[in-house]
C-alpha cells in the first residue's frame, strides 16, 4: 500500500514532514527509542520521558515489594502497538513479536529475579534490552508506544490538522497516566485508515535502535575494560608489537572466556555491570555520541534527495504571488521550508498555534530541540527563552511595519519564547525595519528576527550547494538587531 503522504496526496518527501512517513499496511523498521527520548530537552520529549519513567518506576516498585499480581496487571497493556506501524517488517494482520500474556509474565518474573534491579543498576526501561533475554528493540518500542499513547494521539491530531487529513472521534486504546499511575482511555480525534487506528510518530523520538544495545555494551565497554585489566595484571593474554607496545585482542578475551565455559550473554553483562557499575555508567553517558554521529551520517547518505528537495522548495516559494489571495499557500510553503531546513533541531511543528488560552495565535510554531547552533545561542548567549519557536508569515505586497512587529512581540512570554521570526516577501525600507526591531529589543520586549524571500532563498541555495547556512543567515540578522 501507499505511505501517508501518498494516501492523502500531500506531495511531500520525508524531509518536508515531521512524522515518520509510514505505510499503514507494513511496519517501518524504525523504533521508538526511550534512551534517545531521555537525552532531549524539549517540551514533548520531556513529557514522554516523564511518562516512561513514571510507568517503569511504578513497575519496579511493585516488583521490589513482591506484589507480582499487581505488576502483572500493570503490564497487561504493554501489548504490540500496531497503531504506530513501526518495528521489524511485517504485514498488518500478521502476528508480530508483541508482549503476549506469556511474555509479559516472563518479563515481570525476570525483573523480579534480576540482581541488577535489586542493586539499582537496571533502572530505566531501555536497560531491559541490555540485561534481559527475549526483550529486544521491537518489544521495547511497543511498550513505550503504549505508555506515551496520549501525547502521540495529540501529536497525530495536530499533524492531521496541518495537512487537512480527516480525523474522527473514537475511544482511544489505553495510555499511561503519570498522575493517576494507571492506564486510562479517552474519547478523542483519531486518524483511521481502512478501519484501523493509526498514530503518527515524530521523527525526533525514533531511531534504528542499534546503539543502546547489549552488543555495544559488550564490544566497546566490557571488552575494553577487560583489555585494560589484562594489561594491568600482565596476564598470558598480553602480546607485544614489534615496537614494544603491549596489547590484548578482544578475540583472545572471548576465546579465554569460552575455555572457562563462560558465555558473554545478557546474564554475563548483568553480572559485569553489578561488579563494575562505573563501566555501565560510562556506556550510558557516552553512547549519546553514537546517536549524534549517525544523524550526520544519515544526512550524507541522503545528500542527493536533500538537494532535490531544496530546489523544489525554492521553486515553489518563488511561484507564490504576494497578496492576500495566496497567503495560505505562502504559510504552507514556509511551514515546509522550516521543517526541511531545521530538521532534527525542531519537533512537533504546527500551524495556527494557540496561546493565551486561545485568545492569540501564531502562524507557525515548533518546539526547540537544538543542542547547538543559533537556536541554542539565543538561549545561552542572549539569555532569551526559546522553548517555542514562532514564525509569523506575511505575504504582503507592501512593507511590514510597527503593527506586525508589535503583533509578534505581543506573543512573547518569559515562559514560552522571547524571540521569534517575522517572515515576509520583501521590503523597501530595510533600515527602518531593523530600527524598529532594535527598539523592541532595547525595550526588552523580545528579539524579532526578520527574514525575507531573499534570506530564505539564500538558505535553500546553500543546501543545493552542499551547506545549510540557516545558522549563518540568522546570526547575521541577529547581529543587525542587537548591535546598534
Amino acid at each position: 500500500m501507499a505511505k501517508i503522504t501518498e494516501i492523502y496526496d500531500l506531495n511531500k518527501t520525508q524531509h518536508e514532514i515531521d512524522f515518520i512517513n509510514i505505510d499503514p499496511e507494513f511496519d517501518t523498521q524504525m523504533f521508538i527509542d526511550p534512551y534517545w527520548i531521555s537525552k532531549q530537552d524539549n517540551e514533548f520529549t520531556i513529557r514522554c520521558d516523564s511518562l516512561i519513567k513514571s510507568f517503569f518506576t511504578q513497575l519496579i516498585t511493585l516488583i521490589k515489594e513482591n506484589k507480582m499480581q499487581k505488576a502483572l496487571k500493570l503490564c497487561e497493556n504493554l501489548r504490540e502497538s500496531s497503531d504506530v506501524c513501526l518495528g521489524y517488517a511485517k504485514q498488518r494482520g500478521t502476528s508480530g513479536s508483541g508482549m503476549g500474556p506469556a511474555i509479559i509474565r516472563d518479563f515481570c518474573f525476570a525483573l523480579q529475579r534480576s540482581v541488577a534491579v535489586e542493586k539499582d543498576i537496571l533502572v530505566n526501561i531501555e536497560d531491559v534490552k541490555v540485561f534481559l533475554e527475549n526483550i529486544d528493540v521491537d518489544r521495547i518500542s511497543d511498550m513505550v508506544a503504549n505508555i506515551i499513547r496520549k501525547p502521540l494521539l495529540e501529536y497525530t491530531e495536530l499533524q492531521c490538522k496541518n495537512y487537512n487529513i480527516p480525523i474522527v472521534d473514537d475511544h482511544s486504546n489505553y495510555y499511561w497516566d503519570g498522575k493517576k499511575l494507571s492506564w486510562e482511555r479517552v474519547n478523542c480525534k483519531h486518524l483511521i485508515i481502512n478501519g484501523k487506528k493509526i498514530l503518527l510518530v515524530p521523527k525526533a523520538i525514533v531511531s534504528s535502535a542499534n546503539k543502546y544495545t547489549n552488543f555495544n555494551f559488550v564490544q566497546h565497554y566490557i571488552l575494553n575494560a577487560l583489555q585494560e585489566y589484562h594489561l594491568d595484571e600482565k596476564t598470558s593474554l598480553v602480546q607485544k608489537r614489534k615496537n614494544g607496545v603491549q596489547y590484548v585482542t578482544k578475540k583472545s578475551i572471548r576465546e579465554s572466556l569460552e575455555k572457562e565455559n563462560i558465555n558473554i550473554d545478557k546474564s554475563f553483562c548483568e553480572s559485569f555491570a553489578i561488579e563494575h557499575p562505573e563501566v555501565f555508567n560510562l556506556f550510558k553517558n557516552e553512547i549519546i555520541q553514537k546517536y549524534l554521529e549517525s544523524i550526520g551520517q544519515d544526512k550524507k547518505v541522503e545528500k542527493d534527495s536533500i538537494i532535490e528537495n531544496a530546489k523544489s522548495l525554492k521553486e515553489r516559494l518563488l511561484k507564490i504571488l504576494p497578496g492576500k489571495k495566496e497567503e495560505s499557500a505562502y504559510q504552507d510553503i514556509i511551514f515546509d521550508i522550516i521543517i526541511f531546513l531545521l530538521g532534527d533541531r525542531i519537533c512537533n511543528p504546527y500551524k495556527e498555534v494557540k496561546i493565551h488560552n486561545g485568545r492569540k495565535r501564531v502562524d507557525i510554531g515548533c518546539l526547540n530541540c537544538a543542542k547547538e547552533g543559533v537556536l541554542r545561542d539565543i538561549i545561552d548567549i542572549y539569555r532569551l527563552n526559546l522553548t517555542l519557536i514562532m514564525f509569523e508569515c506575511k505575504n504582503y505586497t507592501n512593507d511590514v511595519a510597527n503593527p506586525e512587529i508589535d503583533q509578534l512581540a505581543g506573543r512573547f512570554s518569559p515562559t514560552r519564547a522571547q524571540s521569534g521570526f517575522l517572515v515576509f516577501r520583501k521590503i523597501e525600507n530595510y533600515d527602518l525595519l531593523i530600527k524598529r526591531c532594535q527598539d523592541t529589543y532595547r525595550d526588552q520586549r523580545g528579539l524579532i528576527i526578520p527574514l525575507t524571500d531573499d534570506d530564505i532563498v539564500e538558505m535553500l541555495q546553500s543546501v543545493i550547494e552542499g551547506e545549510n547556512k540557516f545558522d549563518s543567515v540568522v546570526r547575521r540578522k541577529i547581529m543587525e538587531v542587537v548591535q546598534n
